[in-house]
């Protein structure tokens, strides 16, 4: 269901690319050497996983050693220059977040002017699995580094940290801010999704296909009072007070795709 949901998710996404017609401008290769030295010196005094990503190619093309540090990984054991990496190392319940953050992300990027798409910073929140499996909170911070010729997003900047008293967060979180002037613009989704596990939405999707509680409970392998518990949860999380009303929710809200 997750894998389901993700290539939804992925296709939206270069939906938008596509849409946005953005055509690539000329690349100067030389720009990325410009900022290695102080990439280093970033990393190296505030020991953060810096990187960089091709937005164009879809490739990360300079990563941190810190990476092993902060994480815990074993040398030669992080393979990071694929775009897919680090949702694979994302909790499951926090990667279609993501998936949707960046996606406005990109839309929010193409609504603005060449000159402003450098000015915003998105600052994120989520849990990323480290070398022994467990989770651990993370911040990200993630702005443009560079344009091309024609003012496309091309190469940008990730800083990511451990994110200190939020281990037990409850999910993916986001904020965008003009650093040029303070303006905040919030969360770019229209409306924060109710954080639902994936028992929830399953049980939510038979609910929306018609399914009685005793056949969600047959289905599933579950008891008949495990079923009601978590429709209890699916209600109050959407502030609903009936299925039908749970169900138009969820679809306002994109989680019924």
């Amino acid at each position: 269901m997750e894998k389901e949901e993700m290539d939804a998710l992925r296709k939206k996404y270069r939906l938008i690319r596509r849409q946005l017609q953005w055509l690539a401008g000329s690349r100067d290769g030389s720009c990325l050497s410009h900022h290695l030295d102080c990439l280093a010196y970033l990393s190296e005094v505030g020991n953060y996983c810096v990187s960089v990503f091709d937005m164009q190619q879809e490739i990360r093309v300079y990563a941190c050693a810190n990476f092993r540090n902060l994480l815990g990984w074993a040398p030669g054991a992080a393979p990071v220059a694929t775009g897919s990496y680090l949702y694979s190392l994302m909790h499951p319940d926090d990667r279609a977040a993501m998936m949707r953050i960046n996606a406005h992300m990109l839309k929010f990027l193409a609504g603005l002017g060449a000159q402003q798409r450098k000015d915003y910073k998105l600052t994120s929140e989520y849990r990323l699995a480290n070398a022994q499996g467990a989770y651990v909170a993370v911040t990200d911070r993630w702005q443009l580094l560079e344009l091309d010729s024609n003012g496309n997003p091309w190469l940008s900047l990730s800083i990511l940290d451990l994110a200190p008293g939020h281990y037990d967060s409850p999910g993916a979180r986001s904020c965008v801010v003009n650093f040029r002037n303070g303006e905040v613009i919030g969360n770019l989704l229209p409306e924060q999704a109710p954080r639902l596990t994936q028992r929830e939405l399953a049980i939510l999707k038979l609910m929306r296909d018609g399914r009685l509680c005793k056949e969600i409970a047959a289905q599933l392998v579950i008891s008949i009072h495990t079923v009601h518990t978590h429709r209890q949860r699916i209600l109050a999380k959407l502030g609903a007070d009936n299925a039908i009303e749970a169900i138009n929710a969820a679809k306002g809200r994109g989680l019924l795709e």
